[in-house]
């Protein structure tokens, strides 16, 4: 597959062309080619005056094969991932079979093969992710496993996250946990704050997130291993993590887009689509964390993508399922929402080098005689997404409907060239 970028402007802090606009020629998989001149050759899939960045990776996206097929189908999860832009995803382990055993890590790498999106199965910390026995870590790594976790609907005790860091240390690689307590996954319905006591709604005080982080990061620094705290929420959370910094490394931050550019006021008309894990939560922790992006304390910029059914959506908003895809607006909606705030130079390495360098794996780089591993982008386009452009199986996201400037044009990953609609 040949394919020719023409004027493109490169954002990779790790290249030598980083915000330089240059010609690239890739070809058989493998970028030939990087020219501040024009390339004279030509091809029928060439792109002019975009932007192109290392391909994306999202850490903890949520699959519905295998077991939720009626959610999400590996099909539709890659369909949704390359039209957002994303040429990797680290996928959390409660699918059915849970991903607690070496030949259910397997099964997702068999998924990626011959694909354009990289699979990377995250492994289960404890054995169905009910937080009361250790898994075989030494399998599952040697079966594929790049991280683990218990995702973001089950709290991990503080001795099971002990030996997991212990674990995880001696096989080099990470601990993602999302810092939340029981009763605020199962019971509270969004932020505590002035809005949830208007709805009459149980709140969730960001208080037990800057808990859960304090300690995390201590038992990582005690056991000497790398923690991703994922998807922080709140002012207190990023306090928390920020002074983590300072005693502890290796130690990373995530956020989910949508605490970035939504608050709790989106939930005032009841609509269960904002309903998500982590909570929206106030205007001023929104702030603190385009902050904690601009000042590098947070690392990693997650979809958080979750497809739900419609029926666990259709709902009294007290009974509706939290969460709500992302990977297509994921983008979109960040540059539409940050344009006049934070340049892409700033956030886009949050989706393509940082979360590479969380999971220990070695990020791509735009550079000649590498893998072609690319994500291409305008940010200067207008783009309406509607229904018909989703290409997940599920359609829980709040943004379908919206308008936004700046859209996803293409992937190119695997020798395979993925253009957008």
């Amino acid at each position: 597959m040949k394919c020719i970028l023409r004027r493109a402007t490169v954002i990779d802090p790790a290249s030598q062309y980083h915000m330089k606009k240059v010609d690239i020629l890739i070809d058989k998989g493998f970028i030939q080619k990087i020219s501040r001149t024009a390339i004279k050759e030509t091809t029928k899939h060439e792109f002019s005056g975009v932007c192109v960045s290392p391909g994306w990776l999202d850490i903890g996206t949520h699959s519905g094969e295998p077991g939720f097929e009626y959610r999400e189908t590996m099909a539709t999860l890659h369909a949704a991932a390359a039209a957002g832009g994303f040429t990797g995803l680290a996928i959390m382990p409660d699918t059915l079979p849970i991903l607690d055993q070496s030949t259910s890590i397997k099964n997702i790498k068999m998924a990626g093969e011959g694909q354009a999106i990289d699979l990377y199965p995250i492994g289960a910390i404890s054995k169905g992710l009910v937080g009361q026995e250790i898994n075989e870590y030494y399998d599952m790594a040697e079966a594929g496993a790049v991280a683990f976790s218990d995702g973001i609907h089950h709290e991990v005790p503080s001795g099971m996250m002990m030996r997991a860091l212990d674990y995880s240390k001696g096989l080099a690689t990470t601990i993602i946990h999302h810092p939340a307590i029981k009763e605020s996954i199962e019971k509270h319905q969004m932020h505590e704050g002035a809005v949830n006591i208007t709805l009459g709604l149980t709140g969730d005080p960001s208080v037990f997130e800057k808990i859960q982080i304090e300690r995390d990061i201590n038992l990582a620094k005690y056991s000497d291993a790398s923690l991703l705290i994922h998807l922080v929420s709140s002012e207190e959370g990023l306090k928390a993590v920020k002074e983590g910094k300072k005693k502890h490394s290796p130690l990373y931050a995530s956020v989910s887009f949508r605490n970035v550019i939504a608050d709790e006021h989106a939930l005032e008309n009841f609509d269960p689509l904002y309903k998500v894990q982590p909570p929206l939560r106030s205007s001023k922790d929104k702030s603190a964390l385009v902050k904690g992006i601009k000042d590098g304390t947070i690392d990693i910029l997650c979809s958080n993508h979750v497809p739900l059914e419609a029926d666990a959506k259709a709902l009294e908003f007290t009974h509706a399922e939290k969460g709500a895809i992302g990977l297509q607006s994921c983008f979109s909606a960040l540059h539409t929402a940050l344009a006049d705030t934070l340049d892409l130079a700033t956030w886009i390495p949050c989706l393509s080098n940082h979360p590479y360098k969380a999971l220990g794996l070695t990020p791509p780089v735009i550079a000649e005689n590498t893998v072609a591993n690319l994500t291409i982008f305008d940010p200067k386009a207008s783009f309406d997404f509607t229904s018909k452009h989703n290409l997940s199986k599920s359609s829980n996201d709040p943004y379908i409907g919206r308008s936004f400037t700046g859209k996803v044009l293409a992937i190119f990953n695997n020798d395979q060239l993925i253009k957008n609609q």
